[in-house]
């Protein structure tokens, strides 16, 4: 028969003191990679610059009117052509509107 050459208590307390250490490496080694991931997370991540304009010109609001031509040649074909035709004969003696005004339904015309 074999048998071991230590002891039965000397053998627990090796068990009993292996269990602590083992704990205290694992506890050791997952702080260790936590403080490594935020070291990373802290480096890698930008911090939020502010932006300072150092440089800029004063310039005087006003009002001013621009004269800017385009010339083209083209043709410009209507959306829609309507007819005013009165129903009775006259001569008219007043037109309300000029040439490129905005009018809206029902202004009179003539």
């Amino acid at each position: 028969m074999t048998k071991s050459i230590i002891p039965e208590s000397a053998r627990k307390r090796v068990q009993k003191k292996r269990l602590p250490k083992q704990l205290s490496l694992i506890v050791f080694t997952l702080i260790s990679i936590g403080l490594i991931a935020y070291a990373a997370y802290y480096y890698f991540i930008p911090k939020e610059e502010t932006f300072v304009l150092d440089f800029y010109t004063y310039a005087e609001v006003g009002t001013e009117d621009f004269i800017e031509t385009l010339s083209a040649k083209g043709t410009i074909i209507p959306r829609r052509v309507d007819e005013i035709a009165s129903k009775i004969g006259g001569v008219v003696e007043e037109v309300y509107i000029k040439e490129g005004d905005d009018i809206k339904s029902g202004t009179p015309l003539l």
